[in-house]
């Protein structure tokens, strides 16, 4: 009786423990489908220890050990079924697989890390449900009276994960949670060497043609040498091009940058306005032709920027792509709110359009959410219609209604599904590491652009640190491109260097520095799952 008892009170527990954590759902409850998780074993329930890679480690034969989660710092893996009850556990961060060491099972052998080879026994795994209350066996199918287990049936910190027999003492449990994670393909694909190095930003569409458009503002432009880049962006704005989605070589002819014949930027400043300049934000085809939506800033005494009035919208060519060709269309008075939230097509014939605007009397990271809508035909006449609370009728935007309040602030459709998602953003007034709270990035849901909205879910938190300290961070853009076969979709933040007096060393010597450490974008991969149902 007590070995059916402990399983029921463990169920009970974890639900309890985790039914509001980030980054995860509940213990799945079945035989695990193809996915990303973090796992742990069943004596840590109370306070979770996740197995993860022994000091984030990316080496072969690196151990593996149980210890507090941190997101993004090897305790995440990539579970894919084989086929006949056999899997393989490829760890996120470091790329290499959960393994046996010299394909030699012997009782009380620390596991460790391999480069994957699924076609190697002592890589495959019976991950084996046990038919209720979220625990499975991890049994090695090289020998399947070998079990993965916990050394000692240890709750520390540090404990190892070894091999052992079913009837050795450790206890066989695992709990298997699904999990948001970093993912550094993609992440290496703002790595590139030539044409847009880095920058902040990380919008993106994926055009009819196949092409994936990005936008990004301030950037680093051909400036790349020997690992490092000029210390100060060399320009106000460029769009990048995937060329094919899901693949992510950095390097031309698979990316390629968009520069005007003008100079290192894709669009141009607002002829009537010395000394301006266009951020870029989001896009949206129609009839053949990509828009981009144009926030349009100058810089004034002291460095700080003034908003210069209504966006515009540069529109290209989807086939030729060429900054050369690209006219500009200006947008109506939108009363001071930030339309670069996103764009929509609804299945209505409308395109929607997402603004945000701080809410008074909030904190600074708590925003009103509006919506516009227009016709795709007339996009190039720029009035919009403003939801008002009731209805569309008002071309006004001082008769726009908040339609949702809270920290999220960009807006993307997928499948059936509005999705919001963002971060607090760290730029500037936070210390040198923030709390927790401002580290998370949030996501949230609606069957319709005016809402309801789901309640903003936490899906992952920035753990990024350099010496210590944690960047200044902001964005948190979706995409409904590049979604992968697991069904996860990206969401974006970027990287913009570090507070001043956090102890870390000068970042720019000799007027260069590491763009990796201090300007490049990072990406993370969600499962829809953790999202809710209805994609």
């Amino acid at each position: 009786m007590k070995k059916l008892l402990l399983p029921f009170v463990l169920a009970f527990s974890v639900t309890a423990v985790f039914g509001q954590t980030a980054n995860t759902s509940n213990p799945v409850d079945a035989v695990l489908p193809t996915g990303a998780y973090r796992f742990f074993n069943h004596v840590t329930f109370e306070d979770p220890r996740t197995v993860g890679v022994a000091d984030s480690s990316s080496l072969d034969g690196a151990f593996l050990e149980q210890g507090s989660y941190i997101a993004g710092t090897g305790q995440e893996w990539i579970i894919t079924d084989l086929g006949g009850g056999e899997y393989t556990l490829v760890n996120t961060h470091s790329g290499k697989a959960l393994a046996i060491p010299g394909e030699s099972p012997l009782a009380g052998t620390p596991l460790i890390q391999m480069p994957p080879n699924p076609a190697l026994p002592g890589q495959r795994w019976r991950i084996e449900w046990l038919g209720g209350y979220g625990v499975h066996f991890i049994r090695s199918s090289l020998d399947t009276t070998y079990y993965a287990c916990i050394q000692d049936n240890s709750t520390a910190d540090g404990a190892r994960l070894i091999l052992n027999t079913k009837s050795s003492p450790e206890n066989k449990y695992f709990l298997f949670q699904r999990t948001a994670y970093l993912d550094r393909e993609v992440t290496d694909w703002f790595r590139p060497t030539t044409g847009w190095i880095a920058g902040d930003g990380g919008s993106s569409l994926k055009l009819s043609n196949g092409k994936i458009v990005w936008a990004f503002g301030d950037s680093h432009y051909n400036d790349y040498k020997d690992g490092t880049v000029i210390c100060l962006f060399n320009t106000r704005n460029l769009v990048r091009v995937q060329m094919a989605e899901h693949n992510f070589n950095p390097e031309p002819p698979n990316a390629a940058t968009l520069k005007s014949p003008l100079g290192p930027f894709t669009y141009r400043s607002h002829p009537d306005i010395p000394g301006s300049f266009n951020w870029p934000s989001p896009f949206v085809e129609v009839n053949g032709y990509v828009y981009n939506l144009l926030a349009n800033f100058r810089q004034g005494e002291g460095g700080t920027w003034s908003y210069n009035g209504p966006p515009a919208l540069g529109k290209m060519d989807i086939h030729t792509l060429d900054p050369a060709s690209i006219t500009y269309h200006q947008i109506q008075d939108v009363d001071t709110i930030d339309f670069a939230g996103g764009f929509a097509h609804g299945d209505d014939g409308y395109i929607y359009v997402f603004g945000f605007k701080h809410a008074p009397d909030q904190p600074h990271y708590i925003q009103n959410m509006y919506v516009a809508r227009f016709q795709a035909d007339s996009i190039d006449a720029g009035i919009w219609n403003f939801w008002n609370g009731s209805d569309w009728n008002s071309t006004d935007a001082r008769d726009a209604a908040p339609v949702h309040q809270g920290i999220a602030a960009h807006v993307v459709r997928i499948g059936n599904k509005y999705v919001r998602s963002g971060v607090r953003n760290t730029a500037f007034w936070y210390p040198c590491v923030p709390d927790e709270e401002a580290r998370k990035v949030w996501v949230s849901t609606s069957d319709s652009p005016v809402g309801p909205w789901t309640p903003e879910k936490w899906v992952y938190t920035i753990n990024e640190a350099y010496h210590g300290a944690i960047p200044t961070f902001y964005g948190g853009w979706p995409s409904a491109a590049n979604l992968n076969d697991r069904n996860e979709m990206l969401i974006i933040y970027s990287i913009n260097g570090y507070k001043p007096n956090c102890g870390i060393p000068e970042t720019c010597v000799e007027n260069r520095m590491n763009p990796d450490i201090m300007y490049r974008p990072r990406a993370i991969r969600v499962p829809l799952e953790l999202l809710g149902s209805g994609f």
